[in-house]
C-alpha cells in the first residue's frame, strides 16, 4: 500500500509540474546533493521536534520543516536584482541548513538561519562548518529564535521562506521583515517557496512582486519573489 501511495503521489506531482520541469528539478537537485555530500554535508533527518517548536512559538503554529528544492531555490536567486556575491541571506525556519548550504556552495556574501528546533540547528551548524572547512568561506550563523521578534541582522538583504508556520505568525514575521527594510533604509527581497500566505505581502504597499511561478495548470503559485521597499 505504501508503494502504491508513493507511485500515486509521484504521478500527481509529475502531472502538476509537467515532465520536463519534474526531470529538470530532479536532475539539478541530484547533482547539487552530490556536491554537498562530497563537501561533508550530512542529509540525515532529524527527530522531529514539532510539538516542542509549536509549544514555544509565538502563536503555537509552527510547521514541520520541509526540504526545499535546489532547483526552485536557483530560480528564486536568479530572480533577484542582486549579484550572487552581494546576497546576504536569512533562512527563516532553516531546519538542518539545506538552503544555507546551497547558498554557501554558490558563494553568496553571507548566510544565517533561525529555527526553533534545536536538534536541526545542531546539524545545520555542523553542515555549514563542513562546507566552510572545505573552502566555501561564506560567513554563516545559526540561532534558536522566533521569527516574529528576531532582530534581523543589518546586513541581511534577502529572506527565504518555505511556510515555516501558520498565517498569524506569518503576519507578524512579514511585519518584522518590512520593519527591517525600513530600518536598513534599503530594499530587502523575500524568496517565498510554496507561498501559502503570499497575500500578506501582496496586500502591503511596501511590497512589490518581482517574480512568480505557477504549477503546470496555473492553479497554485510555487514560488514568489517580493521586493520590500524601505519607504
Amino acid at each position: 500500500m505504501k508503494l502504491l501511495q508513493k507511485i500515486k503521489n509521484l504521478s500527481e506531482h509529475i502531472r502538476n509540474t509537467g515532465f520536463r520541469e519534474f526531470a529538470s528539478t530532479k536532475l539539478y537537485d541530484y547533482f547539487i546533493r552530490i556536491q554537498l555530500i562530497r563537501a561533508g554535508v550530512n542529509f540525515r533527518k532529524t527527530t522531529a521536534q514539532l510539538a516542542q517548536s509549536t509549544a514555544v512559538s509565538a502563536n503555537n503554529d509552527a510547521h514541520e520543516n520541509q526540504a526545499s528544492s535546489f532547483f526552485i531555490l536557483k530560480k528564486g536567486i536568479a530572480a533577484l536584482p542582486l549579484a550572487i556575491p552581494e546576497i546576504s541571506l536569512l533562512d527563516i525556519g532553516c531546519g538542518s541548513g539545506r538552503v544555507m548550504n546551497y547558498c554557501m556552495l554558490r558563494k553568496v556574501k553571507a548566510v544565517a538561519g533561525i529555527d526553533l528546533d534545536e536538534d536541526a540547528l545542531q546539524i545545520a551548524a555542523a553542515n555549514c562548518k563542513s562546507l566552510f572547512d572545505k573552502g566555501y568561506k561564506t560567513p554563516y550563523a545559526v540561532e534558536n529564535a522566533d521569527a516574529t521578534v528576531y532582530s534581523i541582522p543589518a546586513s541581511v538583504n534577502t529572506v527565504y521562506l518555505f511556510n515555516p508556520f501558520g498565517r498569524q505568525t506569518m503576519q507578524a514575521t512579514a511585519a518584522n521583515i518590512i520593519g527591517h527594510a525600513k530600518k536598513k533604509n534599503t530594499a530587502v527581497f523575500v524568496i517565498y517557496c510554496m507561498p501559502a500566505f503570499k497575500d500578506i505581502f501582496e496586500n502591503n504597499t511596501a511590497c512589490t512582486k518581482v517574480y512568480e511561478e505557477f504549477n503546470k495548470d496555473k492553479t497554485r503559485a510555487e514560488l514568489t519573489v517580493f521586493k520590500i521597499s524601505a519607504v
